[in-house]
């Protein structure tokens, strides 16, 4: 009995040893596997650090100093040529010869020779000329006097002013003009201005597109007469276009809005043509004048 008893006392011991044990191993065991867990899981996050070292790309901020090449703009430097520019200075060199208004600023046996038909401009001495050739080709002086060819005005001491007689010595002049064009159409021009130097004649004969300005009941009417030899005449009036009526008359001034203006090339005013205008025909379109038919005779030139 005593040693059955001795024997379950043994078995007990057994037993709880080696369920400490197991409880033991686990428990390693359980520990084992949750360090295993903890250093898997935290170890893995921590090769995420190594990104990190992505920031050393910041390190390609220094290509900025590629600004540098910015002093190239020192090449500016060569504008310092434009200083050639004092070159123009040789324009004085205009001046070459005796420049003159008159002929009193000359030498002897010289005259102050003016631009053709620039009678008051600054002219060059030029030499006299002593012996000219009899060709006939009449031209005015800027005397106003009529000389039979441009050398002996030049023996004369005198500029050429035009290319015609001297208008102080017209004796009569007259004018034909016709005008007709279609709306948008082709224009037909004929006529002219004919001067009479004591049956020496001279006409112009290239004529310009008449202008017509309205204002109100009275239209401003304009048309060029242009010759070759220097001359140009501008008739002027005021044409009534309201009560209309043909044909209409008017009397042509030096001064007022009815005029006949005698000018050369240059735009020098020499005189004005004076008598009657009579205008014939007189018609209006969608462009402006379409119609305009108009004459003058026995007119006077008047300085």
């Amino acid at each position: 009995m005593k040693k059955l008893f001795v024997l379950s006392i043994v078995f007990a011991a057994f037993v709880f040893i080696s369920s400490c044990g197991d409880d033991t191993k686990k428990e390693t065991e359980w520990e084992n596997q949750d360090k295993e867990v903890d250093d898997k899981d935290s170890g893995n996050t921590g090769d995420t650090g190594n990104t990190g070292n992505t920031g050393d790309s910041g390190n390609t901020g220094n290509t900025g100093d590629t600004g540098d090449t910015g002093d190239t703009g020192n090449t500016g430097n060569t504008g310092n040529t434009g200083n050639t520019g004092n070159t123009g200075n040789s324009g004085d060199t205009g001046d070459t010869g005796d420049g003159c208004y008159k002929n009193d600023e000359c030498d002897e046996n010289f005259f102050c020779q003016k631009p053709d038909g620039l009678c008051n401009d600054k002219g060059v001495c030029e030499e006299i000329p002593f012996a000219c050739g009899e060709m006939y080709s009449p031209v005015c002086g800027c005397d106003g006097n009529t000389y039979g060819n441009p050398c002996l005005s030049n023996s004369e001491s005198t500029t050429v002013f035009y290319n015609m007689i001297c208008m102080k010595d017209l004796k009569t002049a007259s004018m034909t003009y016709s005008y007709e064009k279609a709306d948008f159409g082709p224009e037909k021009l004929s006529g002219g201005v004919k001067f009479d130097f004591d049956g020496q004649i001279y006409e112009l004969l290239l004529l310009s597109t008449p202008t017509s300005q309205n204002d109100g009941n009275i239209a401003h009417v304009t048309s060029v007469f242009n010759g070759i030899n220097g001359i140009t005449v501008v008739f002027k009036f005021d044409f009534q276009r309201e009560p209309f009526k043909l044909p209409q008359t008017f009397n042509l001034e030096t001064t007022g809005v009815n005029t006949a203006e005698v000018k050369t090339d240059f735009g020098t005013t020499i005189g004005f043509l004076t008598g009657k205008l009579t205008v014939t025909k007189y018609q209006l379109g969608i462009g402006g004048l379409v119609l305009l038919e108009m004459n003058a005779q026995e007119l006077n030139f008047t300085k």
